[in-house]
């Protein structure tokens, strides 16, 4: 769909040389793409013509789009940003931009709009195309903040691990990846190199084993977690103090065997 819309946008511009063909050129591909596209004044910014695609992103009739400028699909953070971009080269720019526009019931989305001049009705107007890229850019902030998050809690795992001998893990549970400080080695004798989630699991009392698999469940539901195993029953390995919000757990020695 955007592939076809591309295309029609690229045959207008180099149909826009041959003047007598130009208004019915425009018409054409107005009425034929699936993306939002509309025909704009250069030097008002006024809107002049849009398609149906636009009135169905924007939530505006057509009747309302020419009662309108570009100023007024974008919303009050942008409004300086773009007056820059309009005086400095706007009005006549074809780069590939990206803006966040304002619908008319005041939903914000992200556009990657492209532009170029046409004739339109006797005068040099601008073509525009307004691609929405909305889930794109939230893919990318919250692969960005989940980024973050991992760094963070991994600085937090290193600063506690170099602060204790104590068995320390972080566990990532999206990526389903253990790591281990010194102290698997200390307190209980095991590389912390190959000791993954199912080594771990193995290890846990089989009495404690339905409560730790609740907890994982609660944890991945980002429920507050109760702290079952903190007590002193006859048990070789089970994780206590598993904080959900820092994903770090803390593996004690007891009871008759050691693994």
């Amino acid at each position: 769909m955007i592939a076809v819309a591309i295309t029609l946008f690229f045959v207008l511009r180099g149909h826009r040389r041959k003047s007598a063909q130009s208004a019915s050129n425009t018409r054409r591909c107005l009425t034929a793409t699936p993306v939002p596209m509309w025909i704009f004044d250069r030097a008002t910014l006024a809107f002049l013509d849009v398609n149906g695609a636009a009135v169905k992103q924007y939530g505006y009739t057509k009747g309302e789009f020419l009662t309108i400028t570009l100023r007024d699909i974008r919303p009050a953070s942008e409004q300086a940003i773009f007056n820059q971009y309009v005086a400095k080269e706007g009005r006549d720019s074809r780069k590939e931009t990206t803006w966040k526009h304002c619908k008319k019931n005041g939903g914000l989305i992200f556009v990657q709009v492209k532009a170029d001049n046409v004739s339109f009705k006797g005068r040099l107007c601008r073509l525009a195309m307004a691609n929405d890229i909305t889930e794109t850019i939230l893919a990318e902030e919250s692969r960005k903040k989940a980024e973050a998050a991992t760094r963070e809690a991994l600085s937090r795992f290193e600063a506690l691990s170099s602060a204790t001998n104590d068995a320390i893990r972080n566990w990532d549970i999206i990526d389903n990846q253990l790591k281990w400080n010194h102290g698997l080695r200390a307190t209980f004798g095991y590389p912390a190199e190959n000791s993954g989630v199912l080594w771990w699991f193995r290890r846990v009392h089989p009495d404690d084993r339905h409560e730790v698999k609740q907890c994982i469940r609660e944890m991945a539901m980002g429920q507050p977690l109760n702290d079952p195993w903190n007590n002193s029953s006859g048990v070789t390995t089970v994780i206590t103090n598993m904080c959900w919000t820092a994903a770090y757990s803390c593996l004690m020695k007891r009871g008759c065997r050691s693994g």
